[in-house]
């Protein structure tokens, strides 16, 4: 298990080296591609963080 988890390691540093994003979840890249395509429509969209959230300081 260990050695699983030094190959991820690594290969999550080496793509940060490179500009490469490293998504290790379904749900985060999913909330990349929306952002992503929000932002290509042109449309405003907040970003703020979880706390913020939970706290209704943003509205979703």
């Amino acid at each position: 298990m260990m050695e699983a988890f030094c190959t991820t390691q690594r290969s999550a540093e080496n793509e940060a080296e490179a500009g490469v994003p490293c998504l290790t979840s379904l749900d985060t890249a999913r909330a990349l591609l929306l952002s992503l395509a929000t932002r290509k429509k042109g449309a405003n969209f907040a970003l703020a963080t979880i706390d913020e959230y939970m706290e209704g300081r943003v509205m979703a």
